[in-house]
């Protein structure tokens, strides 16, 4: 029985020894903790990370977000849910600020004051709004002003480009519409690229907010002169318009049974039928239906 209590007892100790081991081990891990840091945490006093900075409203001229980027040359209204006694701007320069009335019915005769802002220079100012109770908001406006590198967008050989690609002077900005007037002409997707799709121009329009530039899109695509041909016995050479220099055309038919091309772009009837005859031309596709009659 003592011999029982004997190993009883070694096997408590050797398991609390190997656990005061694996302790320390462990400890030698952990790295020391910093005592300012963890009163910075304990305090309040460490800021949250900035959140992403907001874009200005499709609709409207109120804005609520307090990091928001906004176009030069607009005027917006700073959302307040108090009566505004003071407001300051750390950038005249960049974004200039006033009281304003508020003349809704419901706020007119307690003279109900609200901020009013626009931005003049591209910059970044710190916007303080004051109320009549103590209370204080804090606004950070991004002021941007974009711009089109080219008065004139010219397609030949390319069918789609990016509206990114062309303009200037933004960093947070984006545009929240771009709209193409002549449809026929010119769509636009909703990454903002704009397609052409037929030949002619179209005014281009991109909003940012309340401010709007504009572009000019041309475009002149490669086209069969003949949309529709009429094969007998000899071939025929089918011509395109609109061709850019040093031009790489790709001929292809669709029934070789009825009509075959060559590279030249002779079309060649072989037998009775239609087949619709396209020619690439970098990213760009051109069609021409192709008959051949006559033939016995």
């Amino acid at each position: 029985m003592q011999k029982r209590r004997r190993r009883i007892t070694l096997l408590l100790i050797l398991s609390l020894l190997t656990a005061v081991q694996n302790s320390i081990a462990f400890a030698g891990t952990i790295p020391e903790l910093d005592i300012g840091t963890f009163q910075m945490y304990s305090s309040g006093s460490v800021p949250a990370p900035e959140p992403e900075v907001a874009q200005p409203p499709d609709s409207g001229n109120e804005i609520s977000e307090l990091k928001t980027v906004v176009a030069t040359g607009t005027k917006w209204k700073l959302a307040a849910p108090f009566n505004v006694s003071g407001v300051s701007t750390s950038n005249k320069k960049c974004i200039r600020v006033s009281k304003k009335k508020n003349k809704s019915k419901s706020r007119k005769k307690a003279k109900w004051y609200d901020a009013e802002i626009k931005a003049r220079k591209p910059g970044v100012s710190e916007i303080v709004l004051e109320g009549t109770g103590g209370e204080k908001i804090v606004y950070l406006i991004y002021a941007e002003s974009p711009k089109i590198i080219k008065n004139s967008l010219k397609f030949n050989d390319i069918r789609t480009v990016s509206m990114n690609d062309y303009i200037t002077g933004v960093t947070y900005l984006r545009p929240t519409s771009v709209i193409s007037k002549k449809t026929k002409v010119a769509t636009v997707s909703g990454d903002f690229s704009i397609s052409a799709i037929g030949n002619g121009s179209s005014r281009i329009t991109l909003s940012y907010g309340k401010k709007k530039i504009r572009t000019t899109l041309s475009a002149k695509l490669p086209a069969f002169t003949r949309a529709k041909v009429s094969l007998k016995k000899k071939p025929v050479r089918l011509k395109l318009k609109n061709l850019p220099k040093n031009a790489s055309i790709t001929y292809k038919s669709s029934d070789v049974k009825a009509v075959r091309m060559n590279r030249e772009g002779f079309a060649a009837p072989v037998s009775n039928g239609t087949a619709k005859v396209t020619a690439t031309v970098g990213n760009v596709t051109a069609e021409c239906t192709v008959t051949v009659k006559g033939l016995k």
